[in-house]
């Protein structure tokens, strides 16, 4: 934002970054899930490990917990005036 930026493409910068390492974490968790169904499904009780719909509702919360840990801490920064930042006392 001193440089120029608008608060709107700096809270894009932080959050496409974000989105970025939940899209490498989801593929390698899905991959990891159909590559270990038989060891995960011991530790599930009531639930396939195939579910897709659990699959799903859990990538759901993930995402949701990712976004919003991601967004309250860059909105709130990204309110705070560049000149009162670079200022140090």
């Amino acid at each position: 934002m001193a440089l120029g930026a608008k608060r709107a493409q700096v809270q894009w910068l932080f959050l496409r970054q974000v989105a970025f390492l939940l899209a490498i974490g989801i593929a390698f968790g899905v991959a990891a899930t159909f590559s270990l169904q038989k060891a995960i499904a011991g530790l599930l009780y009531g639930a396939r490990a195939s579910d897709i719909s659990l699959l799903g509702l859990s990538i759901a919360v993930l995402t949701t917990t990712a976004v919003l840990a991601a967004w309250i801490p860059v909105r709130r920064a990204s309110i705070i005036d560049p000149a009162r930042a670079l200022h140090h006392d």
